[in-house]
């Protein structure tokens, strides 16, 4: 069966140590590759020397009738280092291309500068801005259908578990022999995704060094726990419903694992598998919105 998330480009950054991985943005295709959505990040000019702003900037686009939108995607980090400022994002079109979903698994959205993550085991934690837009449906059009924020996906007790560290915000367990290490993306060890792009599952829970975290505060975590939510509405699914096929979440890649790094199999050289809906590609930064650097 051919599956997974279509490739159309990675920013591709050296790994760093410690929690960083080279960020990345990863286009998408409607299962039947009609409908296709591609990101580029927009990098305006500043005036004299204040930096610019820098924004995500969608393009869907029907390949029948080259019928195009364009418009601003919200809740992004831009990828511009690993450390501070990572992307890894995740796109699936619906079958019918009517809408799309961004996700953004474990990346703070974006903050004030030198803004550290709150204590999360305060109540007023769970406002805060970078726990936003774990996962942003959007119309082809732009206009936001729904929006998930962590506080959406995690039940009162999680927030007694849950880890800061960095740029990132570990809340979902790995799924069966992956890890953020030998996983093509960081984010395929995170989610698993059904063959029409409909629907999606993580798993709620610590990985291992948030539950040590957590217990160094006196906090255990649970077991796991399966979410599963509707990419065309946002409403989260049961977990044990039996679903089609096609609507059944597999893991969101064929073919090898990967190596953390940029060297052969690195995370920072993965090519997606030949599979029908999936193509290689790039993206490029484009200043002013006008053109390449």
């Amino acid at each position: 069966m051919a599956i997974g998330q279509v490739l159309f480009g990675a920013y591709a950054a050296p790994a760093l140590a410690g929690h960083s991985r080279f960020p990345y943005f990863d286009g998408g295709r409607s299962v039947d590759g009609r409908f296709v959505v591609t990101a580029e990040l927009v990098a305006e000019r500043g005036q004299g020397k204040a930096a610019g702003e820098s924004w995500w900037r969608f393009t869907w686009q029907d390949t029948q009738t080259t019928q195009t939108h364009t418009g601003r995607l919200e809740g992004l980090r831009d990828g511009k280092s690993g450390v501070f400022s990572p992307v890894h994002a995740h796109t699936f079109v619906a079958p019918d291309g009517a809408t799309f979903a961004v996700w953004n698994p474990n990346v703070l959205a974006p903050r004030p500068n030198n803004v550290k993550a709150p204590d999360v085991t305060q109540p007023e934690s769970r406002d805060f801005a970078g726990f936003s837009h774990r996962l942003t449906i959007y119309r082809r059009t732009g206009e936001i259908v729904k929006r998930l924020d962590l506080r959406d996906f995690l039940n009162d007790d999680d927030w007694n578990w849950l880890f800061c560290y960095q740029s990132q915000v570990y809340w979902q367990a790995n799924f069966p022999d992956l890890t953020r290490d030998n996983a093509p993306r960081v984010g395929y060890a995170l989610y698993q995704i059904s063959p029409d792009y409909t629907v999606l599952e993580t798993l709620v829970g610590a990985t291992d060094e948030a539950a040590r975290k957590a217990k160094e505060r006196g906090a255990t975590p649970p077991t796991p726990r399966l979410v599963r939510v509707d990419l065309i509405t946002g409403k989260f699914l049961p977990a044990d419903a039996l679903l089609p096929p096609n609507k059944t979440p597999v893991r969101p890649f064929v073919g090898m694992l990967g190596r953390r790094g940029s060297g052969e199999n690195g995370q920072a050289n993965y090519a997606p598998s030949l599979d029908p809906v999936r193509v290689e590609g790039a993206f490029r930064i484009v200043e002013d919105g006008s053109g390449t650097p």
